[in-house]
């Protein structure tokens, strides 16, 4: 099969935030909470075997051995050719219908791995992938001024200076 010739979007961000991870060797973190919507339970993207699910051939047999997959239907397919799937248990209230029971993609949403495959989480999610930033590395570079502000330290004296001649007074 010959190489594509074009990279994707995803593909690109995943490779500039593991050099930012190189670079900088810290890891990103999420920052948010979830809003209860269920969204993200319309739009979900999955990997197989370490590869994103692109056909439905490959999705049928995926859910051949994984009877956990039956919950997911295949809505649509994503700018970068990735199926796009929604969960059968989502109910009416955008909440699961099997929480307790739920899958551990479903438990670690959202994981560290997606960002470093490139995943930018939607505006509606409450969540939000937060990398380093040059911002961030520059910022920690910078040397902070530890010491006393010049108006605290001369106030300090003059205390000092007038407890002294108090004291020289008596």
């Amino acid at each position: 099969m010959p190489i594509p010739f074009y990279i994707t979007t995803w593909a690109w961000t995943a490779m500039y935030r593991r050099l930012k991870w190189f670079l900088f060797r810290r890891e990103p973190e999420v920052v948010g909470e979830c809003r209860q919507c269920g969204c993200c339970c319309r739009a979900i993207v999955l990997r197989v075997g370490g590869k994103w699910l692109r056909s439905r051939r490959v999705f049928e047999r995926a859910r051949a051995k994984d009877s956990e997959m039956e919950r997911f239907v295949i809505e649509e397919k994503d700018d970068d050719g990735r199926l796009v799937f929604s969960c059968t248990l989502l109910t009416d209230q955008g909440l699961c219908g099997d929480y307790a029971n739920r899958l551990d993609l479903c438990q670690r949403h959202p994981a560290l791995s997606l960002y470093y495959s490139g995943v930018v989480l939607a505006d509606y999610c409450g969540f939000k992938l937060k990398g380093p930033g040059f911002r961030d590395v520059f910022a920690k570079l910078r040397p902070t001024n530890t010491s006393e502000p010049f108006a605290s330290v001369l106030e300090k004296e003059r205390t000092r200076t007038m407890h002294q001649k108090r004291n020289d007074e008596s």
